[in-house]
């Protein structure tokens, strides 16, 4: 796979995107479609993260250079039967590509692969394929769509999480690990998308009763802090030249007010969103009741493998606490 000079600068001067990141997006699109291609993945995978936001359900206003996967299906003895065979098809794609795969996954709950590539001008670059298996059973209906045109270019037929789910995973990363990137697309997806609130609410509480973070005590906004040149080292980099019209300070603090005041539609917790917080981050216990009356939502929420961790992990703290000194 090799995208020549003219091509990268005829993309950068028509869209104002960093070379670099174009040649990886194309790369990036050229890889989703290789993927979805295959009828064994294209079955059991879907995307999620940034890249789905940025280059499916908004008009790329960033570049996203990560390709981050779900796998789709609760039977865990059939996920570890599969989990092998797909790593060899990912493997065989990979390589056909003509990537070197500097890293593989190892871990039981998945990981990222780390594919290496010499760029239009001869420097080596990473590309990154994360995977998840613990997330495998999706909270909304996944969706098939394509990806916005990029100057000719486009990922076809890829199989997404639903927009709701999307957003859950976004503001629980905000709020947890202040990145910018994330800061970003929680602007983008609280200033331009219509929302289900009460589809929004489940999803966001479920995610952050996943995360390692006690959310029971997050409330807000405000006590997130970003460091400056990390901001524009991470986003104003992966944004078309000329988007930030003010100083990056003043814009990055626009972002964080607009953000803490659009964040209410999730913010704070109910009485009952924080019982459910609660039981599960302080005894292990999953009470879907508390968060929806929906039955098949209750029963993803019970049955979630994500969930499940946490209670089992919260109990053996809880009894290792308790053992006689």
């Amino acid at each position: 796979m090799y995208f020549d000079e003219k091509t990268i600068y005829s993309i950068q001067e028509k869209t104002g995107f960093n070379a670099e990141n174009i040649e990886k997006v194309l790369r990036l699109f050229d890889l989703l479609n290789n993927i979805f291609a295959d009828p064994e993945l294209s079955k059991y995978y879907a995307l999620k993260g940034g890249t789905a936001l940025n280059m499916f359900y908004f008009s790329i206003p960033r570049l996203s250079v990560d390709i981050d996967l779900n796998y789709q299906g609760e039977n865990r003895d059939e996920m570890l039967e599969n989990k092998s065979r797909h790593e060899k098809i990912f493997q065989k794609i990979f390589q056909e590509k003509g990537y070197e795969i500097r890293r593989m996954p190892t871990e039981h709950a998945g990981g990222k692969w780390r594919l290496t590539f010499q760029n239009m001008i001869g420097q080596n670059q990473n590309l990154e394929v994360d995977l998840a298996y613990m997330l495998r059973i999706p909270l909304m209906p996944v969706e098939l769509r394509s990806s916005q045109d990029f100057c000719g270019y486009k990922a076809e037929n890829i199989k997404l999480l639903d927009i709701h789910e999307l957003a859950a995973g976004k503001f629980c990363a905000l709020l947890s690990r202040c990145k910018p990137r994330d800061l970003f697309d929680a602007h983008m997806l609280l200033n331009h998308v219509q929302w289900n609130s009460v589809k929004l609410r489940e999803c966001f509480t479920i995610y952050a009763g996943f995360n390692k973070i006690d959310f029971s005590k997050i409330n807000s906004l405000g006590e997130l802090k970003f460091d400056l040149a990390q901001f524009k080292a991470q986003l104003i980099a992966t944004l078309p030249a000329g988007t930030v019209q003010i100083a990056e300070k003043e814009y990055l603090e626009k972002l964080i007010q607009e953000c803490r005041q659009h964040l209410q539609i999730i913010l704070p917790f109910s009485e009952s969103e924080l019982k459910f917080l609660q039981t599960i981050n302080h005894q292990g216990i999953i009470q879907p009741e508390l968060v929806t009356t929906d039955p098949k939502m209750q029963e993803n929420i019970l049955h979630h493998p994500m969930l499940a961790w946490k209670a089992l992990k919260v109990k053996e703290y809880l009894g290792k606490r308790n053992i006689p000194r």
